[in-house]
C-alpha cells in the first residue's frame, strides 16, 4: 500500500500490501440474485458501493543509503526488511458496466518487526556483528489511490476474475527506527509517488454484497528520511530508500450502496 504501499504493503500495498478490510457494493444487470446464483455473469446492478479489505505485504526488504556530512562512519548501505505487518482500505467507488469499475482508496498500514543489515557500511560499528540487527521503532504508512478495475466475463460459476491498475501517494512515517546500540535514530516521515497493480476475483454472496480477494503488487518511489543524533554531539545523518515492489494480499467485502 514507498517504504509502505513498500510497507504498506505489510500491506503493504501490500504489500502490501500489503499488503490489507475492504468492503464493495457491486453493479450489474437487472436479474434477481436467485436467478443468477448458479450463472452470475455480470455485476448486480450499476452504481455506487463501498469496500472494506484487510490483509498484508508477503514480505518486504528495501535498500537504502546512509548519507552524513559530519560523521565519515555513519556513510554506507544497508538493507531494511520487514517481516511481520498488517494493514486495512476503505474504498468507495462506481461501477459504470459489467467489465469496467474504478474507486478512489485509502489505506493504512503498520510495521513493528523490523530488522536492518549493515553489512554495506562496513564503517559503522555494527557491521562487525551478526547481520541482520534486530531494529527498534515501527513503521505506518497512508496511502491514497485511484484505481480502474476490469471485470471479465468467463466461465467460472459465479466467480468474476478482475485486474486492475492505480496511481496515488503514500506517506512513510518511520518512528524511532534504529537498532540498540545505534548513534542515530531515524523518527520523520516522506510522502512518496505510488503506482498498483491488481489481480483477483469477486463472488456474490447476495444481492448487495460481494465478497473479494485480490493479489496487489505495490511499487512505490524512494523516499528522504532524516535521523537524530542521540548523543547530541551534533551528528547529521539522512536515509534515502530506494524504489520497491512489495507484493501484497488482502480479501474483503464490496457492498452495494444504490
Amino acid at each position: 500500500m514507498g517504504l509502505f504501499t513498500n510497507i504498506f504493503s505489510k500491506l503493504g500495498m501490500a504489500g502490501i500490501c500489503v499488503a490489507f478490510l475492504s468492503s464493495t457494493a457491486v453493479a450489474g444487470d437487472h436479474r434477481s440474485y436467485g436467478s443468477m446464483k448458479d450463472d452470475y455473469v455480470a455485476p448486480l446492478s450499476y452504481g455506487y458501493y463501498f469496500e472494506g479489505r484487510i490483509g498484508g505485504v508477503l514480505y518486504d526488504s528495501f535498500d537504502s543509503d546512509m548519507v552524513s556530512p559530519n560523521v565519515a562512519g555513519a556513510n554506507g548501505a544497508l538493507e531494511i526488511g520487514i517481516d511481520d505487518g498488517i494493514g486495512f482500505e476503505l474504498a468507495i467507488g462506481k461501477v459504470f458496466s459489467p467489465s469496467w469499475r474504478a474507486d478512489i482508496a485509502l489505506a493504512f498500514g503498520t510495521a513493528d518487526d523490523l530488522t536492518i543489515d549493515y553489512t554495506g557500511a562496513p564503517a559503522n560499528p555494527l557491521s562487525a556483528g551478526v547481520q541482520p540487527v534486530a531494529s527498534n521503532g515501527d513503521v505506518r504508512t497512508i496511502s491514497l489511490m485511484a484505481n480502474v478495475y476490469r471485470t471479465f466475463d468467463m466461465q467460472l460459476g459465479r466467480i468474476k476474475p478482475f485486474v486492475g491498475v492505480g496511481i496515488g501517494f503514500t506517506n512513510i512515517d518511520l518512528d524511532n527506527v534504529a537498532p540498540t546500540g545505534s548513534r542515530f535514530v531515524v523518527d520523520d516521515d516522506d510522502t512518496v509517488f505510488t503506482f498498483a497493480h491488481h489481480l483477483g476475483f469477486d463472488m456474490p454472496l447476495n444481492e448487495k454484497v460481494d465478497f473479494t480477494l485480490r493479489y496487489t503488487g505495490i511499487i512505490s518511489t524512494g523516499g528522504d528520511f532524516s535521523a537524530r543524533d542521540t548523543t547530541n554531539a551534533g551528528g547529521l545523518l539522512t536515509v534515502s530508500t530506494d524504489s520497491d515492489n512489495v507484493p501484497a494480499v488482502s480479501a474483503g467485502v464490496r457492498i452495494k450502496l444504490n
